[in-house]
């Protein structure tokens, strides 16, 4: 007797045709090949209107009445299907259909459908044909998938699987039962994974959207009805993956652009403003323009890597914390740039800046962490393909900040080698690897600095109060200067490739970071971004634009990250952007520097006791204007206010708020704090007593109350699970 949900292993007999509705016993093997041999093909070609054959839902009460191992065959195609729909445009087409990424995707595609195919098979042969035994042991494979390495996992898809199982109990009194299986596994695989957990609902929604379509035409009747809707359904799902190309390519091709950020590098650790030797640098500086005294408006790299892709403040631009993304109204530099037809790619290792946060605005192509690791390539986002290798290999990384800079540069040469001769183009490359924990390619890196984790102390009694002996903090950061040596070796791989194919002399290479790192100084350890000094504000900046600067030249006059937006526009040749808050290298020159307004982040550390106001209210803010510095950390009562001469006290020890030097502009340095500032945070400051109209206490009164302290139990900011992991993962939370 058959049992509930298992499919009939014993066929009734009919006449042996695949579209008469059921399969005849006596069927020659040969019949049944050819019978298996077109429903595969159905399975695999259900986007291709011309090999469709009649009657989905005959096909599939015929699947239902064949071997057991052909409904499985089915199903798993129908995953694999619907994996590829998604997977395929979003991780490797990006809107690029070329001809020769398209016959890759292609390729990808149908690897996920026989992944699928055989994996299901095996399950429906070892289940005997049991489909709720089978549908149950391959849901509880992804479910141990997804819920084991808990990467960008939200627990309610637990509901996707169970409903699955549940449903498996009808398969074979209903045959559309197998796509609506489908559809809730190939869901619960690709939740929050594509697109990644920084997309909304409704995107996340879209970009499945295309799968659920192709998969509601397995059950579709009719042979013209169901043609006319597999090509409407391709139609509809191209806007969702395709970004229309620019026609305002010019006759001529203008000069193409490689801007490249290495993240946290301090720039006395970089040739040829220290004495640490990376010759890749070192030739830029000789071929290109050495920036002196070029500084980030906000040493922390979402809000910097903002401020240098819009040319405009975090408070202009709406980037005022780590965790925002850049909103869509804002007009990027890759807008702009394609827009007037360059071709535009970016390779970002960084996970903060990535696709679904806004950064990708105006890029053909934007590589970030989860593309970039690309283990499996597109088979790592196959169910079955992530619960084998979270099982046996551990290859597909969950996010830790250990990246190698030459996987980002093999991506971007790659992306490079892609480039029409004729076409100008724009290549961000953002390298991750000096920031902490700093783990060099080749060299063991077990010590107590990376590992802190693992001590009796947190991470925020390293930053604030560290513990270690000075030959644990040597190491540490002989380890990080080695990581910039990696990050140089992979950069000069870059100019190479403009070398051996002439680009060099009509493409203008950026070099800079997004903001520079603490080493002990102040007090601060192996971070960014809590303070406005000196090793966390200025950056390196090296320029060679051909044409439009002199080989070896030098600017030594302050110059904001917001300036190099509308510069770039120039040494170009591109239309200027307007209401920016930069201004050109070309407008600058001859001229009294404009103030840099500066802010911090927020706080996350407990151990900062420093800081004294929650959120953004609580931003040390600051001007910086030459020689002259002023910065202010708001608290109840007032402010705690510092005063720096650069030039005589660069190491800023200093401070001279209580009796400055009658040659300090402090009234102009006030009234740029003043301007800076959002109208409606200084009505919030002075309700606490902070005011801007002079300069205030230089220290904290002893006797002030504790209630003006971060609450030691409360975070600065409110954080989703997933932002608290990825904090803690960078070492910015305990």
């Amino acid at each position: 007797m058959q049992g509930i949900g298992e499919v009939p292993l014993q066929p009734p007999a009919q006449r042996c045709h695949p579209h008469e509705g059921r399969y005849q016993t006596e069927c020659s093997p040969s019949q049944r090949h050819r019978n298996l041999t077109r429903h595969t093909a159905y399975a695999i070609a259900v986007v291709a209107p011309s090999v469709s054959p009649k009657g989905s839902p005959r096909y599939l009460r015929a699947m239902h009445t064949s071997r057991p191992w052909h409904w499985f065959l089915l199903l798993g195609g129908m995953i694999g299907l619907f994996e590829a729909a998604a997977v395929v445009p979003y991780d490797w087409l990006m809107a690029d259909w070329t001809a020769s990424r398209v016959l890759v995707g292609t390729g990808h595609a149908l690897s996920l459908v026989a992944v699928g195919m055989l994996a299901w098979t095996a399950l429906g042969v070892c289940s005997r044909g049991r489909t709720v035994l089978a549908v149950g042991v391959g849901a509880a494979v992804l479910v141990f998938a997804r819920a084991v390495p808990a990467d960008r996992f939200d627990p309610w898809t637990l509901t996707l699987p169970a409903l699955a199982v549940v449903s498996s109990i009808r398969a074979s009194r209903n045959p559309r039962v197998s796509v609506w299986i489908a559809l809730l596994l190939g869901t619960f695989t690709l939740w929050g994974r594509v697109p990644s957990s920084a997309f909304s609902v409704t995107d996340r929604a879209m970009t499945l959207l295309p799968g659920m379509v192709l998969l509601g035409l397995l059950a579709a009747p009719g042979r013209l009805w169901a043609r006319a809707a597999t090509a409407s359904a391709l139609l509809f799902a191209l806007p969702l993956v395709v970004q229309p190309r620019s026609s305002n390519a010019r006759a001529e091709r203008p000069p193409s652009v490689l801007f490249v950020l290495v993240d946290t590098l301090r720039v006395d650790h970089v040739a040829p403003y220290g004495e640490r030797g990376t010759p890749s640098t070192e030739r830029l500086a000789t071929e290109g323009m050495r920036f002196d005294d070029a500084i980030t408006v906000v040493p922390k790299t979402t809000q910097s890597v903002a401020a240098f892709q819009t040319g405009r403040y975090p408070t202009r631009n709406g980037v005022r914390a780590l965790k925002d993304g850049l909103p869509a109204e804002q007009i990027t530099l890759a807008e702009h740039l394609s827009d007037a037809g360059w071709r535009t790619g970016a390779m970002v290792h960084n996970p903060w800046v990535r696709r679904g946060r806004g950064f990708e605005q105006g890029f053909d192509q934007f590589w970030s962490f989860y593309e970039l690791e690309r283990a499996w390539g597109p088979l790592r986002y196959s169910g079955i393909v992530t619960a084998l290798d979270a099982a046996f290999f551990g290859a597909i990384r969950t996010f830790d900040p250990n990246t190698d800079a030459r996987i980002t540069t093999d991506r971007a040469l790659a992306w490079l080698d892609e480039t029409p001769e004729d076409q100008a183009f724009y290549l961000y490359v953002h390298y991750f690897d000096p920031h902490w924990p700093y783990s060099p390619p080749g060299e063991a890196a077990e010590n107590r600095v990376n590992n802190i984790h693992d001590t009796k102390w947190s991470k925020g009694d390293l930053v604030f109060s560290n513990p270690l002996r000075d030959e644990e903090n040597d190491e540490a950061v002989r380890l990080y200067g080695r990581e910039i040596d990696h990050n140089d070796d992979q950069f000069g791989r870059l100019l190479q490739w403009l070398d051996a194919h002439g680009r060099t002399d009509d493409t203008v290479v950026v070099f800079t970071a997004d903001h520079g790192h603490h080493l002990g100084d102040h007090g601060y350890w192996y971070h960014h971004g809590a303070f406005l000094y000196e090793p966390g504000v200025r950056i390196p900046l090296l320029v060679r634009a051909p044409g439009a600067l002199e080989p070896g030249s030098v600017h030594a006059d302050q110059f904001r990250s917001i300036d190099l937006l509308p510069s770039l526009l120039e040494w170009v040749d591109a239309p200027a952007l307007s209401d920016v808050d930069g201004q050109s290298l070309s407008t600058l020159e001859g001229q009294v520097p404009p103030p840099a307004f500066l802010e911090s982040d927020q706080v996350f550390f407990r151990a900062n006791q420093r800081r004294y106001l929650r959120g953004v209210l609580g931003k040390v803010r600051g001007v910086r204007q030459g020689r002259w510095k002023l910065h202010v950390t708001p608290r109840t009562g007032g402010g705690i206010w510092e005063l720096y001469d650069l030039d005589s006290d660069p190491g800023e020890t200093q401070n001279l708020v209580l009796e400055p030097p009658p040659e300090a502009p402090v009234e102009a340095l006030l009234e740029a704090l003043r301007a800076g500032i959002p109208a409606e945070e200084r009505e919030r400051l002075a309700k606490r007593g902070v005011l801007f109209d002079r300069l205030g206490a230089a220290e904290v009164d002893p006797e002030a109350s504790g209630s003006t302290q971060l609450p030691a139990e409360e975070p600065d900011a409110d954080l989703s699970t997933e932002e608290a992991n990825m904090l803690r993962a960078m070492g910015y939370l305990d």
